[in-house]
Protein backbone atom coordinates (compact mmCIF):
# COMPACT_ATOMS: atom_id res chain seq x y z
CA UNK A 1 0.00 0.00 0.00
CA UNK A 2 1.21 3.57 -0.10
CA UNK A 3 2.00 5.53 2.17
CA UNK A 4 -0.59 6.92 4.61
CA UNK A 5 -3.03 4.74 3.01
CA UNK A 6 -3.41 1.88 5.44
CA UNK A 7 -6.48 1.07 6.88
CA UNK A 8 -7.48 3.19 9.80
CA UNK A 9 -10.23 3.00 12.83
CA UNK A 10 -13.54 3.71 12.02
CA UNK A 11 -13.65 6.89 14.87
CA UNK A 12 -10.59 8.03 13.00
CA UNK A 13 -11.64 7.64 9.67
CA UNK A 14 -15.18 9.36 10.27
CA UNK A 15 -12.66 11.94 11.84
CA UNK A 16 -11.26 12.67 8.54
CA UNK A 17 -14.30 12.55 6.47
CA UNK A 18 -15.63 15.05 8.74
CA UNK A 19 -13.04 16.82 8.02
CA UNK A 20 -12.66 16.77 4.17
CA UNK A 21 -16.03 17.15 3.94
CA UNK A 22 -16.43 20.69 6.07
CA UNK A 23 -12.37 21.54 4.46
CA UNK A 24 -12.51 20.56 0.89
CA UNK A 25 -9.46 22.62 -0.04
CA UNK A 26 -7.59 19.79 2.42
CA UNK A 27 -8.13 16.86 0.31
CA UNK A 28 -5.36 16.95 -1.92
CA UNK A 29 -2.86 17.15 1.30
CA UNK A 30 -5.43 14.04 2.53
CA UNK A 31 -2.06 11.07 2.76
CA UNK A 32 -0.09 14.05 4.23
CA UNK A 33 -2.70 14.33 7.16
CA UNK A 34 -3.02 10.48 7.56
CA UNK A 35 0.95 9.98 7.69
CA UNK A 36 0.92 13.33 10.02
CA UNK A 37 -1.57 11.61 12.71
CA UNK A 38 0.32 8.19 12.11
CA UNK A 39 3.52 10.16 13.59
CA UNK A 40 2.16 11.28 16.49
CA UNK A 41 -0.02 8.11 17.30
CA UNK A 42 3.05 6.36 17.37
CA UNK A 43 4.93 8.80 19.50
CA UNK A 44 2.61 8.63 22.07
CA UNK A 45 2.10 4.99 21.86
CA UNK A 46 6.09 4.99 22.61
CA UNK A 47 6.15 7.38 25.21
CA UNK A 48 7.52 9.76 22.66
CA UNK A 49 7.69 13.60 23.02
CA UNK A 50 5.97 15.87 21.39
CA UNK A 51 7.67 19.24 21.16
CA UNK A 52 6.05 22.09 20.14
CA UNK A 53 7.62 26.11 19.97
CA UNK A 54 6.61 29.06 18.15
CA UNK A 55 7.68 33.32 18.87
CA UNK A 56 4.84 35.74 18.64
CA UNK A 57 1.97 34.98 17.38
CA UNK A 58 3.23 31.22 16.26
CA UNK A 59 3.73 30.82 19.40
CA UNK A 60 -0.15 31.55 20.11
CA UNK A 61 -0.73 29.13 17.64
CA UNK A 62 1.36 26.27 19.17
CA UNK A 63 -0.45 26.68 22.16
CA UNK A 64 -3.86 26.52 20.82
CA UNK A 65 -2.19 22.83 19.20
CA UNK A 66 -0.78 21.63 22.44
CA UNK A 67 -4.70 22.36 24.16
CA UNK A 68 -6.39 20.75 21.17
CA UNK A 69 -3.72 17.74 22.35
CA UNK A 70 -4.04 17.55 25.22
CA UNK A 71 -8.55 18.19 25.09
CA UNK A 72 -8.58 14.79 23.22
CA UNK A 73 -6.70 12.98 26.40
CA UNK A 74 -8.57 14.74 29.24
CA UNK A 75 -11.82 14.75 27.83
CA UNK A 76 -13.94 12.08 26.41
CA UNK A 77 -14.81 13.84 22.92
CA UNK A 78 -17.53 12.43 20.95
CA UNK A 79 -17.08 12.93 17.14
CA UNK A 80 -19.06 16.07 15.18
CA UNK A 81 -22.01 14.92 13.43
Amino acid sequence: MRKGTQKMQGTTKQQLEILMNRYPELRSIKNEIIEAYRLLKTCYENDGKILIAGNGGSATDAETMVGELLKGFKLSIQPAA
